[in-house]
């Protein structure tokens, strides 16, 4: 039987070369990093070669590892992150600005495509949250006049919560109450939370654009 050499034989070259690079690590990364510094543009052809050549084994080992290791990468990605914001952040706003025709694309694409699901999300969040949708619809009324809008969904529920969820004016509760502007948009009042006080509808009616009922409420501060 023929006794084949290390050096002809696959599986004993294997081991061979495993033991070898086993043995001499160190020095065989110092060689490694030595060539890549040397020869960078060879490198980034080598690599985008071997990557083209095994594409699919690459993303089965990829997946395989995130998979295994997800909550390190979490780790690390907060990490980096963190330390990198700024670049990142200036990164993000080039690469939109570069493809915002793209995006724009898309978006309208993913819109239409998807258009009576996010109806029905925002529908269910109106119903879920009706002083969110109140607070952003007065909000962008004021801002088409030119007039300031800083009322929040929190500092209409702390107005709520101060008149006791209770008309301003005359004092009904449990009925549904407005944002009633004290200084009415059409004379320059904005939307801020010393401009706002709860309203039924009613007395908003009748109130309209002009002056408040003789018991003026009293406008908080927040």
């Amino acid at each position: 039987m023929e006794v084949r050499l290390p050096h002809k034989d696959p599986q004993q070259r294997k081991a061979y070369n495993a033991a070898h690079y086993a043995k001499h690590r160190e020095e065989a990364k110092a060689r490694s990093a030595a060539w890549r510094k040397a020869h960078p543009e060879e490198e980034k052809v080598y690599n985008a070669a071997y990557r083209a050549a095994h594409l699919e084994e690459a993303k089965v080992y990829a997946a395989a590892h995130h998979a295994a290791h997800l909550e390190e990468d979490k780790a690390r990605d907060a990490l980096y992150h963190a330390a990198h914001r700024q670049e990142r952040n200036a990164h993000d706003a080039a690469y939109y600005l570069t493809h915002l025709k793209e995006a724009k694309a898309r978006s309208a694409a993913n819109h239409a495509l998807h258009r009576e699901e996010q109806n029905a999300r925002k529908a269910l969040h109106r119903a879920a949250h009706p002083e969110v949708s109140r607070t952003a619809k007065a909000r962008r009324k004021a801002r088409k006049k030119a007039l300031p809008a800083t009322l929040t969904a929190a500092q209409w529920k702390a107005i709520l919560a101060a008149y006791n969820n209770r008309c301003a004016y005359c004092g009904a509760k449990d009925k549904h109450l407005t944002q009633d502007h004290v200084i009415p948009v059409s004379k320059g009042g904005g939307t801020t939370p010393e401009n706002i006080v709860p309203a039924c509808l009613t007395c908003n009616l009748r109130k309209s654009a002009g002056p408040p009922p003789l018991v003026v409420p009293k406008r908080l501060m927040l």
